[in-house]
């Protein structure tokens, strides 16, 4: 099953702030929240990817790039709580 991780503490690991998270989402630098009931989530691979990818160099719009990758492969079969 997917691993689902909730969206703030996600950022966090990802080197955002709270409110910095919010803002990379906003500007398609970081996945958006995938609401179930009133938590927000996102898959922990997404996370994980845009760590290699800043690890490896990767600038603002290879980041932009990855995300719309990541979003485009979500499906309802692939998102399940």
């Amino acid at each position: 099953m997917l691993a689902l991780k909730p969206f703030v503490a996600e950022g966090l690991r990802a080197g955002y702030r709270r409110t910095a998270t919010y803002e990379a989402e906003r500007v398609g630098l970081f996945p958006p929240r995938i609401h179930i009931g009133r938590n927000a989530y996102i898959p922990a691979h997404e996370t994980d990817a845009i760590i290699a990818a800043r690890i490896a160099g990767a600038d603002d719009a290879k980041i932009k790039e990855l995300v719309a990758d990541l979003v485009r492969a979500r499906t309802p079969n692939t998102i399940a709580a």
